[in-house]
């Protein structure tokens, strides 16, 4: 059984890479290239520019996630929640307490300020270990950041730029794929058990799981400020919503201090978003596979 053999696999500590800890404590993430494109939103007429970017592999764990519960200088430090619009005092209290499983009943504002705690915990790493990681390295020497994905970046990432791909692996669903409401499971499972139904870019669990908080507004996608207090949307279903609601095109939303044991996040690299725009897109030779 699915459930089953990830907990078993959090038992005996799962040490597949982008799931747990780097040797240092610090989250490590499995980072995936993908390539820019265009994109449409649901409902909007002008498509949105993808430039070049790394996504994690993996929906965030509860484990990674506890480490920023858990330090001196994470959650409880209110500088992560500056300009956001609002913190909530007490912590999130995950729902499903097993390492492995996907980080939940998470707000927006807790997404980004882990994206946040992370970026910093990077800048200070010593030389030559944020040196050996390129992905880290752009952090640190081009100003690129660890946050969340805008709506078109994780659209890009789950469709790989194919317009007909309605699920990550396809057109056609398949109950087998994901975390569905068809699983008939009723939780969260351990993350990445269903890599039948990776996306082109490799990221697993893009649909099914926990809906996934994305950066930009909802009713006005063009808006990224992140101080602005409006809908934020989520992306790709959830094991208690049928796969019809976890097409790649789908849009939901909440407001960004919701939480709710549904909702969780995965981080890209990236460079800093740019508004709405139409026009070229790029395709640099930074993100490569």
């Amino acid at each position: 059984m699915v459930d089953g053999s990830g907990d078993r696999l959090a038992e005996i500590g799962d040490v597949r890479p982008g799931v747990g800890l780097a040797p240092n404590g610090l989250p490590f993430f499995a980072w995936l290239p993908v390539k820019g494109g265009e994109v449409k939103l649901e409902a909007f007429e002008h498509p949105f520019q993808v430039e070049a970017f790394y996504i994690s592999r993996y929906l965030t764990t509860y484990q990674q996630f506890r480490v920023f519960l858990e330090a001196g200088d994470g959650y409880g430090d209110p500088i992560w929640w500056h300009d956001l619009p609002g913190r909530d005092e007490e912590s999130p209290q995950q729902g499903n307490p097993i390492d492995n499983h996907p980080a939940e009943s998470l707000s927006w504002v807790d997404a980004v300020a882990f994206c946040r705690w992370y970026g910093s915990q990077i800048q200070d790493l010593p030389e030559e270990e944020a040196d050996s990681d390129p992905v880290l390295r752009l952090v640190r020497e081009a100003g690129w950041e660890i946050r969340l994905p805008t709506e078109w970046e994780w659209q890009q990432a789950a469709t790989g730029g194919h317009t007909d791909y309605t699920y990550p692996w396809g057109p056609e669903p398949d109950d087998n794929r994901a975390n569905t409401a068809e699983s008939d499971l009723g939780r969260t499972v351990a993350v990445g058990l269903y890599p039948a139904g990776a996306s082109p870019s490799g990221a697993l669990d893009m649909i099914g799981n926990v809906w996934e908080w994305c950066l930009n507004a909802y009713e006005e996608p063009s808006m990224i400020d992140v101080s602005a207090d409006v809908r934020r949307p989520l992306r790709g279903g959830s094991w208690f919503h049928y796969m019809n609601s976890a097409r790649t095109s789908s849009r939901e939303s909440f407001t960004p201090m919701h939480r709710f044991n549904l909702l969780g996040f995965r981080v890209v690299c990236s460079r800093p978003p740019s508004p709405f725009r139409v026009g070229s897109y790029s395709d640099e030779s930074t993100v490569s596979s």
